[in-house]
């Protein structure tokens, strides 16, 4: 990856090697790469907004009522296994909002436990704001 003001230096000077060469160049039938990928549908930041909305206030939560909610709130639609897809993406998401201290979790899972539900909410630091 480059800095973008380096790639537009650049590309200027391939647009003038390209003129000198004689060769007719239109720039705007190029599409643009984005940097940032969409997760589930979602803008950058879109998850976690999502996620902090459903929360808000307070309740715990499972990944399944939280996906639901940020589903209802984007008027997303989603076939069930794209719906199943973006739960996974969710719960990646929130692992790494509890990683850093955002949500809190009740359960403390371990791998394979089918049994429990999880469930989420903000973490006491964040209610307190």
């Amino acid at each position: 990856m480059v800095q973008r003001g380096e790639a537009l230096a650049t590309m200027k000077h391939i647009e003038a090697m390209l003129k000198f060469l004689g060769i007719n160049f239109d720039q705007s039938a190029l599409r643009p790469t984005w940097t940032v990928p969409k997760i589930a549908h979602l803008e950058h930041g879109g998850m976690r907004r999502g996620i902090l909305d459903a929360l808000r206030h307070g309740d715990w939560l499972t990944y399944r009522e939280i996906g639901k909610a940020i589903v209802a709130n984007r008027s997303l639609q989603l076939t069930p296994k794209q719906f199943h897809d973006f739960l996974q993406k969710l719960r990646e998401a929130m692992f790494v909002m509890q990683q850093r201290g955002i949500l809190s979790f009740k359960h403390k899972l371990r791998f394979g436990d089918y049994q429990s539900i999880q469930r989420v909410r903000l973490s006491h630091k964040m209610l307190s704001r």
